[in-house]
């Protein structure tokens, strides 16, 4: 392993040892320049209090990379570091950007999923109904958009949206605030090993490292340093989920938020990011509106296949539906015929897998 690579796991071992949150210019300093300098120079540009120099002169002092490299085989992860070429571009150019990223899963998905765009779906843990189907619905839609959906894996918003996408078996990653071997929360496990079989579990932080409070707020940098722009769906005033879309406007993202009653405590949050200016949102459509994505248009050979099998009516209704979903009587309208007649059509179909409903929108292709 180079000295670059050597440096950044042994930081990365280090920041976990010290216990509490550090602001680190990984970007003004290289990982070998950091571990190359003197303790007291270190110790200075980590700031560290008095306990945490102790902390750090003990931790060179038993360090081992051998045992740490052997600790990340053990637990079956892999590594990229700040400078790799598969090290995500966008997060490399952010402000406090990791010195290396542990990754559990096949991790040639990390070069794959960086490949689509990406946005983050956070908000409360203690989600409404309103709000999980508001997250169901928007994940879903840029899931069937070929957009890669990011988030904590934490209770409520988070998991809905990681299960959205792996319903329609799309990109998803999961940012912990622990070891990325670690299910977290535990009564997770399921979904856990459901995104490390089909997505992508990510971590600033070595195997062993312990979930704390402040390392949440601390991986909310990363979610929003991997995205273009973070989807809020419920926030209560004080909620986490607001400290990712600080971090998003910090890094240059867009921030979207999903209007709630006024009523709500969950909604507290996201109501006055849209006074503040965010963009506000009620499906993948305005989401990727506000981040100057394109909607992509189904392939023509995949639309018209197997067109001869429908009839008259159902061609002429699957020849105005695209990405976009109508109500009933505008595609009645467009495809020239009545709305019974057209419901019957949708309804055929539906049941063919040829079309999608989304509840309060319409029907799409």
């Amino acid at each position: 392993m180079e000295a670059r690579r050597r440096a950044a796991l042994a930081l990365s071992c280090l920041y976990a040892a010290l216990d509490h949150p550090l602001r680190v210019p990984g970007a003004a300093l290289r990982p070998e320049a950091l571990w190359a300098m003197p303790d007291h120079r270190l110790a200075a540009v980590l700031r560290l209090s008095r306990r945490g120099q102790g902390l750090l002169a003990g931790f060179r002092r038993s360090y081992s990379h051998d045992e740490a490299l052997e600790r990340l085989v053990r637990a079956g992860l892999s590594m990229v570091a700040i400078g790799d070429r598969d090290y995500p571009a966008r997060l490399a150019e952010s402000h406090d950007p990791p010195v290396a990223l542990f990754l559990a899963g096949d991790p040639s998905r990390l070069k794959e999923f960086t490949g689509y765009p990406r946005i983050a779906i956070v908000g409360s843990r203690d989600a409404t109904g309103y709000g999980r189907d508001a997250a169901r619905h928007i994940a879903t839609g840029l899931s069937r958009n070929s957009v890669c959906v990011v988030s904590g894996m934490a209770f409520g918003i988070d998991t809905v949206a990681h299960q959205s996408a792996l319903a329609e078996d799309g990109a998803t990653i999961a940012v912990l605030g622990c070891g990325p071997e670690t299910a977290y929360p535990r009564s997770s496990r399921r979904l856990y090993a459901q995104i490390l079989e089909r997505g992508l579990v990510v971590s600033e932080y070595p195997p062993g490292t312990e979930p704390r409070p402040w390392r949440f707020p601390a991986r909310n940098r990363i979610i929003a340093g991997l995205t273009f722009g973070v989807v809020v769906v419920e926030a209560a005033a004080k909620s986490g989920a607001l400290i990712t879309a600080d971090f998003c406007l910090e890094q240059g993202g867009e921030v979207c938020a999903v209007p709630g009653s006024i009523f709500s405590r969950q909604s507290e949050g996201t109501n006055r990011l849209i006074r503040e200016g965010a963009a506000s949102v009620s499906s993948a459509e305005d989401v990727m509106d506000a981040l100057g994505l394109d909607v992509p248009a189904p392939e023509k050979e995949n639309r018209d296949a197997g067109l001869e099998e429908l009839g008259e009516v159902e061609k002429r209704v699957m020849g105005v539906l695209g990405a976009r979903p109508l109500p009933v009587d505008v595609i009645a309208g467009r495809a020239g015929t009545s709305a019974a007649a057209a419901v019957a059509a949708l309804t055929a179909l539906e049941l063919m897998g040829r079309v999608r409903f989304e509840p309060g929108r319409g029907y799409s292709a």
